[in-house]
């Protein structure tokens, strides 16, 4: 793409994930245009925000939906509230996209939650069958749904990107979603870790900076109306999770094994194949490695 024709909209571009991309545009000399999430919200605000987008004289622009409202725990205890936010601002967001010229559409979803327990201990394809455990995987599947629907009913230029647990410097921790920053943030004050299950639940991570990688990969080679998977490909059970951050750390971590809740998957591992032969992408950072830094961030962020 050439950098000077092409705009980023980036829709919820102050959490997690959206903040990590933003910079990661913007030192690769890209515009970047930040919504944040809720602007979306009304008709006043849709025709100034049109007005306003409309104003760029662009080949391209390019909208990254990353805003949600819910993690898998808070849709469990409100699912009402999970699925009628959630799903409401989906359709908002492709509405509003909807009025923009040449524009396409990204959308986040969750590669952890929307397939459910798999049959078998092996990585999972995109084309494996969706039958999510929690409100939080039910809801993105809608969403994507939509998504799609969008493209067949409007001829709007869609992807998806079904992300793995995406972990790195930025997560803040205790916010009920990203073991690592929360495991490593207590661990730092000597507070005991609790963990539901016994810990041999196996996880997908990967480390922000390889997900920013390929979610651009996504954007500049992925074809129209197309799911991709963006996942590590490596299983790793929260035991062995925890046992990393203890050799960063050399300290012995205090957990607390919980009941299990119903809505945790046992196994969940992506298969990454069809995303990665787009640019020929590969993780770069290994769990050791992305800890370490991570580790470094929220220890900086404490002081």
């Amino acid at each position: 793409m050439k950098k000077d024709k092409v705009t980023f909209i980036l829709i919820g571009a102050a959490g997690f994930l959206g903040s990590a991309f933003s910079n990661y545009l913007l030192q690769n000399k890209y515009k970047v245009y930040k919504i944040l999430r809720g602007q979306i919200s009304g008709i006043d605000s849709d025709f100034h925000l049109i007005a306003e987008l409309l104003k760029i004289d662009d080949e391209k622009l390019i909208v990254v939906d990353f805003a949600y409202t819910s993690v898998p725990n808070s849709s469990s205890k409100d699912p009402v509230r999970d699925y009628s936010e959630n799903l409401y601002n989906v359709i908002r967001h492709l509405e509003f996209v909807k009025q923009l010229p040449n524009a396409t559409y990204i959308y986040i979803s969750s590669g952890g939650t929307v397939y459910g327990n798999p049959g078998k201990h092996e990585p999972i394809k995109e084309t494996y069958t969706n039958n999510p455990l929690s409100p939080y995987g039910i809801t993105k599947l809608a969403c994507e749904k939509y998504v799609l629907m969008y493209k067949e009913n409007f001829g709007l230029d869609v992807k998806i990107v079904r992300a793995s647990n995406i972990y790195g410097p930025g997560q803040r921790p205790f916010r009920g979603q990203g073991i690592i920053a929360t495991a490593i943030a207590k661990a730092l004050v000597n507070d005991t870790i609790q963990i539901f299950g016994d810990g041999s639940q196996v996880r997908d991570y990967l480390y922000i900076e390889d997900f920013c990688r390929v979610l651009y990969d996504v954007v500049e080679f992925g074809e129209n109306g197309t799911i991709y998977n963006t996942g590590s490909g490596m299983g790793h059970t929260i035991k062995s999770v925890l046992e990393n951050i203890e050799r960063v750390l050399g300290n012995t971590l205090s957990v607390m094994y919980l009941p299990s809740r119903s809505f945790d998957v046992r196994y969940n591992v992506l298969d990454s194949s069809k995303v990665s032969i787009l640019n020929n992408w590969s993780p770069a950072i290994t769990l050791k490695e992305g800890i370490s830094t991570t580790l470094e961030w929220i220890r900086d962020l404490k002081t």
